[in-house]
């Protein structure tokens, strides 16, 4: 870990931000966020005690590890999620680790089955829904063929939204998002009713597996946003 020592009167914003009330203060930081911290002088075996309670545990080691691998060598990653949860039995970010491989192998029977256990377990949160749209969009997963399929009767009857908006759904079970996002967005602007309400709902799902911060999010929220108001 990296320790930092900050002089608060010398950096007075900085310390207004991290809500620094008295002297000594000391934060634990970890990808961003204050994951624990105190104020004032600890006798070295307290302090000793904090700090090993801060630094990874062994189930969150294997998960870093895991997500590491998890593209090129899926097979150890699996083995690794599933040690962590030895280590953690209740170790959420395993499970959801694991469930994505899962849904990227197809085994979605297995990556269904995480996803209760996440939700008895009572987790919730945008990890949990790019995960359920994930699941979603491979349980419906569409061939190369049947998307050329799709296309050239899109192309024979552009104005045919219903055609429009399965072309999107498959697009967006082959990853290929930006131009899902494209033909629900058209069905957006120009349906009415049920349709017009799918092609929403398509959009949400992709927003959500995607993430907040994703710059399609970003881009195709805004434009969603426009098209509705």
């Amino acid at each position: 870990f990296i320790l930092a020592k900050i002089n608060t009167d010398e950096s007075p914003d900085l310390a207004a931000a991290f809500g620094v009330e008295g002297i000594p203060a000391v934060f634990a930081v970890r990808d961003g966020r204050i994951t624990d911290h105190f104020v004032g002088a600890l006798p070295e075996r307290e302090l000793r005690a904090w700090i090993e309670g801060i630094l990874p545990q062994e189930d969150e080691r294997l998960v870093s590890e895991a997500d590491t691998l998890a593209e090129q060598d899926p097979k150890r990653a699996e083995e690794l999620y599933r040690q962590a949860l030895v280590h953690n039995a209740r170790s959420s970010v395993a499970r959801i680790g694991l469930a994505r491989l899962l849904v990227r192998q197809q085994r979605l029977e297995e990556a269904r089955t995480i996803l209760k256990e996440l939700s008895d377990m009572g987790v919730t949160g945008e990890e949990i829904e790019r995960l359920r749209a994930a699941i979603s969009f491979a349980e419906a997963g569409s061939s190369a063929d049947e998307i050329a399929e799709l296309k050239k009767r899109l192309e024979n009857a552009p104005g045919d939204l219903g055609v429009r908006l399965q072309f999107a759904h498959a697009l967006a079970s082959r990853s290929r998002y930006q131009e899902a996002l494209d033909e629900a967005l058209t069905v957006v602007h120009t349906a009415q009713g049920d349709l017009r309400e799918d092609a929403r709902k398509l959009m949400v799902q992709i927003f959500n597996l995607l993430g907040n911060e994703h710059p399609l999010t970003e881009e195709y929220r805004r434009r969603l946003t426009m098209a509705l108001f």
